[in-house]
């Protein structure tokens, strides 16, 4: 590992760092995950005009409903490589700036509001050097930051226990996860706040270090409960010592390496559906039933699929034709969106067809939402391998068909170009989308 490091390193010394932007990382895990790789877990690359219009419309969309408002916090639920995220950061800092906000209200602004989940670890690392490059500027602040940007399954939370502990006089609910049979406990109410418990896993690892260098318990502990008594009361201190001791017996056994990191990334989804986003934009993963690999996650999904209602228990020959996008949709906004949110998504084309599997997803019952507006990209090349469109709706109102649709048609030069590009490459003409006509009648065959 060291050796890879010191090669990327070398090779990394052939580029100009500071003109360097983030379609450089973008390439590079273009690069290192096969496309057959991404395919297999439904991960399409999302040019950037394409990301670009979807921010400007669902943007406009959610300040129509808010004037009031600075500027809406985002979530990407699915980052991949960050593509959304970082045009987030650089519209959300022009919007701010036009306001008069100070610097250091803006970054403060973004590292709570544009924040990404991704399962692949790859994808977040890369998103993760985006990230700071698009926070250019702002990182001359010198401000110690955190990036918002965590390896998660963001619709699949994990095997997260709640218990109940009584210590201070005082019952304290807690989080509980095993750990090679030892279990790991952080209080809820820390494990609900991001910030808190980016301090307090911050301190925990601080502690590990000392312990690990000086095999010193005691002054471990004591560093940690100084730095730690600003962010938890007297109770739930108690519990993270009796965390911190277990760490110990990890790191006494060799087990412990990761877990300090995985604690971040296991909690992470519990903290970001406790916040809630005023908007998700994503192009989740895109890959139909039949093509889930692991038996429990496909199995999981039917549930799930049953659960909001996008298939009926009777309709059980249709499960592997449904699109998993379908279900991140609508979960995505049931557990991250706020009343009255924006979400604005890229999804397969096929959800606008007669597929009599995608006829419940339309109706947007479960969470309600009102489908705002759709844009229809079956006609642009090159894209996707397969047709595409992007969906926007409201979380909270009903939807009525028929709905505005604009369809973009035309070849472009480039796939990535930016969208001041592609509008000179591209006509646009608007639609009203009416969802086409179902038959109930049973075929012979």
């Amino acid at each position: 590992a060291l050796a890879l490091t010191c090669d990327l390193a070398k090779e990394l010394l052939r580029y100009d760092m500071s003109q360097i932007d983030e379609d450089l990382f973008k390439e590079i895990y273009q690069e290192i995950v096969k496309r057959s790789e991404r395919h297999r877990i439904g991960e399409y690359y999302t040019p950037e005009w394409l990301v670009e219009l979807i921010l400007k419309e669902a943007l406009n969309i959610w300040f129509e409903r808010n004037k009031d408002k600075d500027a809406p916090r985002i979530l990407d639920p699915a980052c991949g490589s960050g593509t959304f995220l970082c045009n987030a950061i650089h519209m959300i800092k022009d919007i701010l700036r036009g306001k008069g906000k100070e610097p250091a209200e803006i970054l403060d602004f973004i590292l709570n509001g544009i924040v990404g989940v991704d399962i692949n670890p790859l994808a977040v690392t890369i998103a993760r050097a985006n990230y700071l490059i698009a926070l250019g500027e702002l990182l001359r602040l010198g401000k110690s930051i955190v990036i918002p940007i965590y390896v998660s399954d963001s619709i699949r939370f994990p095997d997260i226990n709640t218990v109940y502990s009584y210590t201070q006089n005082k019952v304290v609910q807690v989080y509980e996860i095993s750990v090679n049979k030892y279990k790991i406990q952080i209080p809820s109410e820390i494990a609900n706040h991001r910030y808190r418990l980016g301090q307090v896993l911050s301190r925990l690892r601080e502690a590990l270090k000392i312990y690990r260098e000086r095999g010193n318990k005691s002054e471990a502990k004591a560093v940690f409960n100084r730095k730690t008594s600003d962010v938890s009361s007297q109770a739930e201190l108690e519990i993270l010592n009796m965390t911190l001791d277990t760490l110990f017996r990890l790191v006494d056994k060799q087990l412990n390496e990761i877990w300090v990191y995985m604690l971040n990334n296991l909690y992470a989804p519990i903290a970001l559906k406790e916040a809630k986003f005023d908007m998700l934009t994503s192009n989740p993963p895109w890959i139909a039933m039949r093509y889930i690999e692991n038996k429990n996650y496909q199995d999981w999904v039917k549930e799930e699929v049953l659960s909001y209602g996008l298939l009926t228990s009777d309709q059980v020959k249709l499960f592997t034709h449904m699109e998993i996008a379908t279900l991140f949709f609508d979960k995505s906004a049931d557990l991250y969106l706020s009343q009255n949110g924006v979400i604005a998504f890229v999804m397969p084309r096929s959800i606008l067809t007669g597929a009599f599997h995608h006829a419940s997803f339309r109706q947007f019952n479960k969470p309600k939402m009102k489908l705002i507006k759709i844009l229809d990209c079956e006609d642009v090349s090159p894209l996707f391998n397969v047709p595409s469109c992007a969906l926007i709706a409201v979380l909270g109102e009903e939807t009525r068909y028929p709905v505005l649709a604009t369809r973009y048609k035309g070849q472009l030069e480039r796939k990535n170009c930016k969208l001041n590009e592609a509008t000179q490459q591209l006509k646009a003409e608007d639609y009203m989308y009416e969802p086409p006509t179902i038959g109930l009648k049973k075929s012979y065959y």
